[in-house]
């Protein structure tokens, strides 16, 4: 599956008490469907729906949630990168709705000292899902699945500025330790087991073999 990451910068901030602390709150529009957005990709409102209900049972309710402040490009969560926790998600139309609270992390803290210089973020939605060429229209397919609802992204001053995923091509897979790893990984890893089976005699001829393999698969990823 590949990494989809999408922004949006329709986000308000304001203070909230929980818990009887004071947090800092971002909310806003975090997804669209039906729409073809600044990745000229577009997402089926039925995919979204689906992805939005399977993150809000998983992850909104069990308090698991997180954010990352930055713009990662694996499809893990890094939780000493945890800026903020997604507390509501729910769609209106083909519109997704979040709210998150700034979190009393250190990146947390970054967050909250940038706003309150007048500072001003975007989000950005990361999901694993295949595509698919619709009508000229590149449409993620029902497999799609979310990360996370919302990082913590710069907002720029024109909206097609956004930063896009550096790795949103790459296809991910999970390893035999539970982790999403990038697909050229599996790659290496298989072609370093083919090597160990070569027999000393014949090492030569089959490495340039196995490597001229390997980067013919690497380069058509």
């Amino acid at each position: 599956m590949k990494l989809l990451i999408e922004n949006a910068s329709d986000i308000q901030t304001l203070t909230e008490d929980v818990n009887g602390v004071k947090h800092m709150v971002i909310e806003g529009i975090y997804m669209q469907a039906e729409v073809i957005n600044g990745n000229k990709r577009k997402y089926p409102k039925a995919v979204m729906e689906k992805a939005v209900l399977k993150y809000l049972k998983e992850r909104v309710e069990a308090g698991r949630a997180w954010g990352e402040l930055g713009h990662p490009a694996t499809p893990e969560i890094k939780h000493d990168n945890v800026s903020h926790r997604i507390t509501e998600l729910y769609m209106e139309g083909n519109d997704v709705y979040g709210k998150a609270i700034i979190t009393k992390t250190p990146k947390g803290l970054i967050v909250e000292g940038l706003i309150l210089s007048g500072g001003n973020f975007g989000v950005s939605s990361r999901g694993l899902g295949s595509t698919k060429n619709v009508g000229g229209v590149t449409t993620v397919q029902e497999d799609f699945h979310l990360a996370t609802a919302a990082d913590i992204v710069d907002t720029p001053s024109a909206p097609n500025a956004h930063v896009r995923a550096i790795m949103e091509n790459t296809e991910w897979y999970v390893d035999q330790f539970g982790v999403w790893q990038p697909k050229h990984q599996e790659l290496i890893y298989e072609t370093a087991q083919a090597a160990r089976q070569v027999p000393k005699a014949r090492r030569e001829e089959h490495y340039v073999r196995l490597f001229d393999n390997l980067m013919t698969q690497l380069i058509a990823k």
